[in-house]
C-alpha cells in the first residue's frame, strides 16, 4: 500500500490532530472524502478527516494533538508553525455550537459529507485558484486497513512528495479564521431538520449532495425550515378524544357499567343478583 494513491492519502493523516481509537471512524472519513471526490473536490483525506470526526459522536471525546509520526517526520519550521495554527483552529472548532449540536444529533454519513462540501469547499477552492483540477482518488473502504494505521504513517507519509499537502496546510493557517466562520454559519434549524429526515435526506448522489448544499445556502429555505419545525410538534402530538370507559369487572362484564335489555346477553343471566341490578 506504501507507493499507491491510497497509500498517500492515508499517509497525509500524518498532519491531522484528531486522535480517535476506533478505526471505524477513519472509515466514515474514508467515505466522506469519496463523497467529496463525486462532486470534484479533492480535499487532503487529513483535512476531512479532522473536520468530520468533530462531527461525529465520538468527536467529542477525541484527542486532539499532533501525531508521533509528525514528529519523527522532523517537518520544517514552516510547517511547523502551520501546524501549531492548524491545532489551534481545529479545538475551536471542536467547541463550536454546531458541532456539539452535531454530535447530540448523531448525523448520517451523507449529511456530514455536505458540511464538508460547504465548510472545506470554498477554503480548497480558492487555494487552487484558476485552472485544471486534481482528481481524488476513491479510498477503499476496509476497516481493518484502517485498524493499525497509526505504525504506517511514517512510512507511508514519507515515500511521496508532500508539497500539496503542506501548500494546502500553510493555506489553512491563513484562512482559519475564515474556516472558523464559516463553520459558525451553518443554519443550525437547517441542520436539525435534515437531521431528524435520517435516511429520507440521504445525499448518496452528487446531485444530491449539491441539492442539500442548496438548502444550506438559500435563504428562502430558511423560512420552510423554521416553519417545518414550527409544524412537527403539532403533528406529533397526541390527539385525545372522549369516550365512553370499558373495562372488566369480576371477570367478563361486558363493554360497559350500565346497558338496556335489549343489550342482554345469555351468559349475564348467570351474575349475581347485586351485579345484575346495578346494570340493568
Amino acid at each position: 500500500m506504501v507507493s499507491t494513491p491510497a497509500g498517500r492519502a492515508i499517509g497525509g493523516l500524518t498532519l491531522s490532530c484528531v486522535q480517535v481509537d476506533n478505526p471505524m471512524l477513519v472509515m466514515r472519513a474514508a467515505h466522506w472524502h469519496n463523497a467529496l471526490a463525486k462532486v470534484g473536490l479533492a480535499v487532503p483525506f487529513w483535512a476531512v478527516h479532522d473536520v468530520g470526526v468533530l462531527a461525529t459522536a465520538d468527536g467529542g471525546s477525541a484527542v486532539i494533538q499532533h501525531r508521533q509520526a509528525l514528529h519523527a517526520s522532523r517537518p520544517p519550521p514552516q510547517v511547523q508553525a502551520a501546524m501549531e495554527v492548524w491545532l489551534d483552529a481545529v479545538r475551536e472548532i471542536a467547541q463550536a455550537e454546531m458541532m456539539e449540536k452535531s454530535r447530540g444529533w448523531r448525523l448520517s454519513d451523507e449529511l456530514i459529507s455536505v458540511l464538508l462540501l460547504k465548510i472545506l469547499g470554498p477554503i480548497y477552492e480558492r487555494h487552487l485558484g484558476p485552472g485544471r483540477r486534481p482528481t481524488a482518488v476513491p479510498l477503499p473502504l476496509d476497516p481493518e486497513l484502517y485498524r493499525d494505521v497509526d505504525p504506517q504513517l511514517f512510512q507511508l507519509f514519507s515515500a511521496h512528495d508532500r508539497s500539496a499537502d503542506t501548500a494546502f496546510l500553510s493555506h489553512l493557517a491563513e484562512e482559519h479564521l475564515r474556516l472558523i466562520i464559516s463553520v459558525e454559519q451553518i443554519d443550525l434549524d437547517t441542520l436539525r431538520l435534515l437531521g431528524m429526515f435520517g435516511a429520507e435526506a440521504s445525499a448518496a448522489s452528487a446531485l444530491g449532495m449539491l441539492d442539500l448544499l442548496n438548502v444550506f445556502a438559500s435563504p428562502e429555505a430558511n423560512d420552510v425550515v423554521n416553519f417545518s419545525l414550527d409544524l412537527i410538534p403539532s403533528v406529533l402530538e397526541t390527539k385525545r378524544a372522549s369516550g365512553q370507559q370499558t373495562f372488566s369487572v369480576d371477570g367478563y362484564a361486558g363493554l360497559a357499567r350500565r346497558g338496556t335489555l335489549d343489550s342482554l346477553m345469555l351468559s349475564e343471566l348467570a351474575f349475581d343478583e347485586d351485579l345484575f341490578d346495578q346494570r340493568f
